[in-house]
């Protein structure tokens, strides 16, 4: 979406990304509807396609950025302070502990498994694959400015 919204609009927007994520988790890509996200939502189908003129496709992708953000934000603090040893393993703990808490069901996987993508190309199509790499990357230059020197 091209045009600058208002406050108003980014939060229509959200409630419809959002609803529409929760009926892909539960339907699946295969069988969700247009009208299932209106009904979820309480929108209209001229809402829908003012905040997504390309149709599903569109918010297909909306959808993918949100739960890429979601797989990121669920690792936070964590991810941000990679600086030692012990905070690689909380962050690892944590990252463990989110994925056996929701089972088999990973809302970012399921949702490319069932639109024939991979994880790692959907993320990179939305941009959210630089954020993880780049946390990465910090911590471990993090982690090596704190070693101490080999003797």
């Amino acid at each position: 979406m091209g045009a600058k919204l208002t406050a108003k609009g980014r939060a229509t927007r959200s409630r419809i990304v959002e609803g529409a994520a929760e009926v892909l988790r539960e339907k699946g890509v295969a069988t969700a509807t247009l009208e299932d996200v209106m009904a979820r939502t309480s929108t209209s189908k001229s809402q829908l396609f003012h905040y997504f003129p390309a149709g599903k496709d569109e918010l297909l992708l909306a959808v993918a950025r949100f739960e890429a953000d979601q797989v990121i934000e669920d690792q936070q603090p964590e991810l941000g302070r990679l600086d030692s040893w012990e905070a690689w393993e909380r962050w690892r703990d944590v990252v463990v502990e989110r994925y056996e808490a929701q089972g088999d069901t990973c809302p970012l996987g399921s949702l490319f498994l069932q639109v024939g993508r991979s994880t790692i190309s959907i993320l990179l199509s939305t941009g959210r694959s630089t954020h993880l790499r780049a946390a990465l990357d910090q911590g471990i230059e993090d982690l090596r400015r704190a070693a101490p020197p080999l003797s």
